[in-house]
Parts: structure tokens; sequence; C-alpha cells
């Protein structure tokens, strides 16, 4: 009456190198455009780096919710994995720069953080924000699916 489920261990770290990529790659990012945002000036690099491990858990945040849509959307949370992986990929992107948006939207208007003169702008919200959006689940998704998906050698 009872089915065994087993756990698939390769998956389960595929998975999970994931996460870890895409924390590494947000914090990566976070760290560089930090001088973009008035609140980095004259902060010690603790103080950076700190305030971009933050960011770095919100981004994390971000990306599991759109992904988490997306996977509910499609009825499949190994979307990534399918043939048809482009267009919930696209679905997935468009749902983080959204959230990026709003979130932008509501930290500028609160004051809770502020551009520099040398952050380009789109409609008020910061450029690299909105390709830090495309550019990290973009890279993101094709390591994954290149690890996840290569021939196993035996």
């Amino acid at each position: 009456m009872f089915s065994k489920v087993m756990l698939n261990i390769p998956n389960l770290w595929n998975w999970g190198g994931a996460i870890v990529l895409t924390f590494l790659l947000h914090y990566a990012w976070e760290m560089g455009q930090a001088p973009l945002f008035t609140n980095f000036t004259d902060v010690s690099f603790f103080d950076h780096a700190l305030r971009c491990l933050g960011a770095a858990f919100g981004d994390l945040v971000i990306t599991s919710v759109a992904y988490g849509v997306t996977a509910v959307v499609f009825r499949r949370s190994s979307w990534a994995l399918q043939q048809s992986w482009l267009f919930p990929a696209g679905i997935w992107i468009g749902l983080g720069i959204g959230l990026t948006i709003l979130i932008e939207y509501w930290a500028l208007s609160g004051g809770r953080w502020a551009y520099t003169a040398a952050m380009p702008r789109i409609f008020g919200i910061g450029l690299t924000p909105l390709i830090q959006w495309v550019a990290i689940p973009a890279t993101t998704l094709a390591i994954f699916r290149w690890i996840a998906l290569r021939p196993i050698k035996r």
C-alpha cells in the first residue's frame, strides 16, 4: 500500500549546488555594484561585505520565490531540466525583474537606499539591479543544466 520513496542524492547535490552558485553570484554582483549606492560611501570593507551579504540573501529569496511561482505555473519543479525549459526560464527571469522593480521602488521611496550619480537609471530604477536579474539567473541556469544534464561516466 505504501510506496518506497528514495532520495536521488545526485539530484539533491545539483539543487544544493545551484542554490550556492546563485548566492555566490549575487554576492559578487552586490559587491561590485555597491559603489553605485550612497549608503556604501565611507564604510569599512567589513560593513560593505556584511551589507552585501544581506542583499545577496534577499536576492536568493527573490530567486526562490520566482522559481517557485514558475514551478507552480508550469506544474513542475524540475522545469529547468526539461527540454522545454526556455519559456519557463523567461517567466522566472521576468518574475525576478518584476520583484526587483517593486523592491527598488519601495526601498527608494522609503529612503532605505539611494543611488549615486554614477548609477544609470531607467524609469528611476537602477540599471545594474535590472541587469543582475537577467545575467545571474541565465548564468545559474546554464551552469545548472550543464552540470545536471551531463552524461554520467562510469
